[in-house]
């Protein structure tokens, strides 16, 4: 009875161990989910304090959520600066919606410095990553911006993809 007794006990705890190891690799992706659970109910800032667990655990599209909060003021502080920087930091994990939100704010000076070559970057950026919006964006700018800007910007993709886009 008690070998029994001591079998079942270990099953349980080697069960309980391993679906804690699950969780715990699954952390950023449960937080994401509550927050986005909050955000549907309008409970900004709930969301926003899920979104920042799961950032804090690399979440791409969580670093991009708390950048729309704090780009709209939903359940924080109104504050595009760092609207910004949430989306830079998702931009760089490769979430072509946050290169795309950063696009935006580079062309038209929402929370950085305008900068043309940048919001080129990356617009051209989301687009490769797959963005369907993003290359509506570059046609304007193809049409307004000077081509040697142009050159810059696509040296800057060049360098962050490992291609070789721009003219020598």
């Amino acid at each position: 009875m008690i070998k029994k007794f001591g079998l079942i006990l270990t099953v349980l705890l080697i069960g309980t161990f391993a679906v804690s190891g699950v969780y715990a690799k699954d952390r950023g992706e449960t937080f994401y989910s509550k927050g986005n659970f909050q955000f549907s109910k309008k409970e900004y800032r709930k969301a926003a304090m899920w979104y920042s667990r799961a950032a804090k655990k690399g979440s791409a599209p969580a670093l991009y959520k708390l950048g729309l909060l704090s780009a709209r003021g939903l359940g924080t502080k109104l504050d595009k600066r760092k609207a910004a920087w949430w989306y830079e930091q998702s931009a760089e994990l490769g979430f072509h919606p946050a290169m795309y939100e950063l696009g935006k704010a580079y062309s038209q000076g929402r929370g950085v410095r305008r900068n043309l070559v940048k919001a080129y970057m990356w617009f051209h950026l989301a687009g490769e990553a797959g963005s369907k919006v993003a290359p509506r964006y570059l046609q304007k700018l193809n049409s307004t911006m000077d081509k040697r800007d142009i050159v810059k910007a696509l040296r800057e993709v060049d360098d962050r993809l490992g291609t070789s886009m721009a003219p020598k």
